[in-house]
Order: C-alpha cells, then structure tokens, then sequence
C-alpha cells in the first residue's frame, strides 16, 4: 500500500487505483498521518532544487555512440564517428 500512496500524492494513479486508495483512506483516517509526511517530504525534497543543471559535456556524442555501439543491426563498431559528424 505505501507505493500506492506515493503514487496517490503525486497523483500518477490510474483512476480505479486512485478510488480505491481514497476508499482506504476513508476506512482508515490514521492513514492521513503517512500521506500528509509524503506530502512534506516531497515539498521538502522539492524545495532542495538548486535549479538546472547543465548535462555534462560530451554527454550527446557519447550517448550516441554507445548507441550505435550496442545496436545489434551496427555495422559501425563504437559508433565509428558518427556522434562528432551528427554534432559537427
């Protein structure tokens, strides 16, 4: 049930799921407690956001390759330079 009261704060619950866990809540009004510290977690978690990060540099080519690398169907071992042509 705790998974599904995460999912019910963040509210990512399929719309069956979601009834039931209000049903569970009206039966069990102590549930509250837990909901609302999940509740201020997340604002708490939230709230620690310094704001965007930039994605390291290279991060583009080298996921690219190791595309290219893993493909069954690739004909181009480690991408063969396709990245630094893709980015050029």
């Amino acid at each position: 049930m705790r998974e599904e009261l995460v999912g019910y704060v963040f509210g990512v619950l399929d719309p069956d799921t979601t009834n039931l866990v209000e049903q569970y809540l009206q039966s069990n009004p102590e549930i509250h407690t837990h909901v609302d510290c999940i509740r201020r977690c997340t604002v708490d978690l939230l709230s620690c956001d310094g704001g965007h990060l930039p994605p390291p540099d290279g991060l583009a080519i080298r996921t690219v390759e190791r595309c290219f690398a893993s493909s069954a169907n690739s004909t181009h071992p480690e991408g063969d330079g396709v990245a630094q042509r893709l980015f050029a």
